[in-house]
């Protein structure tokens, strides 16, 4: 008993403590929403189908997470989880900060390199690194941090903001960005898009400064949250918190 009283007192209030039911909702609605808009490319039963693994997917998480925020290493598990994803999203805002000057340029300037550019082989060459890292963050670093980070009311505020920022950003990509990349790679090399589909284009390239702007922003919340570190965050919580 002695050496229980001794124990930090957050730490004790923290074991005890239920999961914080906001992270816990936001973790399962991103993982859905993404997987229901990522599915609607194949159609309608395909995004019911990628729906339901990602709210599966988003439980699994969740049940994971309860069970690693009351381990004795759940500082490091917070910890890695915050770093790793803000490391991702932040590679993530620099390929954007590559590409999106040339789109941008070309767009106006040679719109002939931009339909090259969106097209295969090259299309597929300049996607890839989205392919590599937008998948983990959506699918297990978004997920993790805000799961994870759960317990830890300092860093949870910012971290919630740029979830939050992240899964709408996703969804909005799956729904606009996506399809319209995907309908114009499938002409051949060296054919030009046709009138709409430079004005879509234009339009289309204004719109990804935005998404790159939020991108930058989600970057800087995850930063400035691991810049908290776990030993001075208040952890105390009670089963009532969000």
């Amino acid at each position: 008993m002695s050496a229980v009283r001794h124990l930090p007192q957050p730490v004790l209030e923290r074991e005890s403590s239920g999961f914080p039911r906001i992270p816990a909702i936001a973790a399962v609605a991103g993982t859905s929403l993404v997987g229901f808009t990522a599915g609607t490319l194949g159609g309608p039963f395909a995004a019911m189908i990628f729906g339901a693994i990602g709210f599966l997917w988003g439980l699994l998480a969740f049940v994971v997470a309860r069970r690693l925020t009351r381990s004795s290493r759940r500082a490091m598990f917070a910890n890695v989880s915050l770093y790793a994803a803000t490391f991702a999203i932040t590679c993530l805002t620099g390929v954007g900060l590559q590409i999106m000057p040339i789109m941008d340029v070309s767009i106006t300037h040679a719109p002939q390199f931009f339909a090259d550019l969106v097209r295969p082989p090259i299309g597929d060459a300049e996607a890839l690194p989205y392919y590599l890292l937008n998948t983990p963050l959506e699918w297990l670093l978004i997920p993790a941090a805000l799961l994870l980070n759960a317990r830890i009311p300092k860093r949870r505020t910012l971290i919630m903001i740029a979830a939050t920022m992240f899964f709408a950003l996703r969804v909005w990509s799956y729904l606009y960005f996506v399809p319209d990349i995907l309908d114009w790679n499938q002409g051949t090399t060296g054919q030009p898009l046709s009138a709409d589909q430079l004005d879509q284009a234009a339009l289309w390239v204004d719109l990804s400064w935005i998404r790159l702007g939020a991108d930058a922003a989600i970057a800087l919340l995850l930063l400035g949250a691991a810049f908290i570190p776990v030993a001075s965050a208040d952890v105390r919580e009670s089963s009532n918190d969000a």
